[in-house]
């Protein structure tokens, strides 16, 4: 079959319906199956033009799986096959949030600045590429740098989540471990009292979001996230959910 199409030439009609296929599945959260529809696009016309948009289909999937280093290798691939500035643009944004995911910031500042340079500036994804090089940068302890990001967001994509999230974010200029966040302010202080008399400070600010005040219960304030995340490893035996967030 993969003859037929020719060397490098597009696919037939069959593999285009298997990547059609392949992407309605990942849309609707069913990653294994479409994962063999990559696999069986790539079996059958791997030296068409749509291989690299088969490499990326099964790299999503993979993803979404937890299956890092092998989706890592299908993005490398995909992007090594592609002229298409666009698929370049997504290819580099998810090579960008595994590695943020893996702690690896530098490289996920360069995957996400490579995308930003692909993506059209004024369409999705470029909103949540722009969000996340924020919290890349934030968490390298850029953090002018981080509000350039976020402010571009809030711009350029005004009422989106991103910029709602990017607003929550910019002019931050420290780390603090988030214990809890509560509709009622009653519990906030609640959880404060129950931490302070473990000894640990403890304090309840307001945060307001399109819902209504967030009562948010934060412990300490600290200049780079690695000093952040040793008091967040203290504080988990006493509350399994505590997170680290930014703070100004």
């Amino acid at each position: 079959m993969a003859l037929l199409a020719g060397c490098n030439g597009p696919p037939p009609e069959q593999g285009l319906r298997m990547l059609a296929e392949g992407q309605r599945l990942l849309q609707a959260g069913q990653n294994r199956q479409a994962m063999e529809q990559a696999d069986h696009f790539l079996r059958e016309f791997s030296h068409t033009t749509r291989a690299d948009q088969a490499y990326y289909l099964r790299g999503e999937a993979r993803f979404r799986e937890r299956q890092y280093e092998t989706a890592e290798a299908d993005f490398r691939k995909a992007l090594d096959l592609t002229g298409d500035r666009r698929l370049r643009g997504n290819v580099n944004a998810a090579l960008g949030e595994l590695a943020q995911r893996q702690e690896r910031m530098n490289s996920a500042l360069v995957y996400y600045t490579s995308a930003l340079a692909n993506l059209e500036a004024s369409e999705p994804p470029a909103d949540a590429v722009g969000y996340r090089l924020g919290e890349v940068r934030q968490a390298m302890g850029r953090w002018e740098q981080a509000d350039e990001a976020f402010h571009r967001v809030i711009h350029a994509f005004a009422g989106s989540d991103a910029a709602r999230l990017a607003g929550q974010r910019v002019n931050a200029r420290a780390w603090t471990v988030r214990a809890g966040a509560f509709d009622n302010h009653q519990a906030a202080v609640a959880l404060a009292r129950q931490l302070q008399q473990s000894k640990i400070q403890a304090q309840v600010q307001a945060v307001f979001t399109r819902k209504g005040p967030l009562h948010v219960v934060q412990v300490g304030r600290f200049p780079d996230r690695a000093q952040a995340q040793e008091r967040l490893d203290q504080l988990r035996p006493l509350v399994p959910k505590a997170e680290l967030a930014v703070t100004q």
